[in-house]
């Protein structure tokens, strides 16, 4: 199990798409950021665990610029439609991940390809 602690046991994790996590029915939760799934204590938020992910973030340096307001529609992986936005430099989108995590990888996508 992991805790505050031990949180280094997590292997840090790089890819674009965000590990899963899973609510277990003890209470608890797990993540599987690749290769295995581990179970966090109670005492370990999300907000601790994403210190273990690297998190790809393009910033205005990397030619990443944005028209305010602008809105993209986005096919997920089950054939959803999903409208990702961007507002005072904010980010958004439609999808539940989005909602539960503040990021997505719908997200990640139209950053790549503004990124291009």
């Amino acid at each position: 199990m992991i805790t505050r602690e031990t949180l280094g046991e997590i292997p840090l994790h790089t890819s674009l798409l965000h590990p899963s996590i899973l609510d277990l029915p003890t209470g608890r939760w797990a993540v599987y950021p690749g290769g295995n799934w581990y179970i966090i204590s109670g005492d370990v938020t999300v907000g601790d665990v994403e210190s273990r992910w690297n998190r790809w973030q393009p910033s205005e340096s990397a030619g990443l610029k944005v028209k305010d307001g602008k809105t993209w529609q986005v096919l997920g992986s089950t054939g959803s439609s999903y409208q990702v936005s961007v507002s005072s430099n904010r980010w958004s989108c439609t999808c539940a991940g989005f909602g539960f995590r503040r990021k997505c990888t719908h997200i990640d996508r139209i950053k790549l390809e503004i990124s291009k």
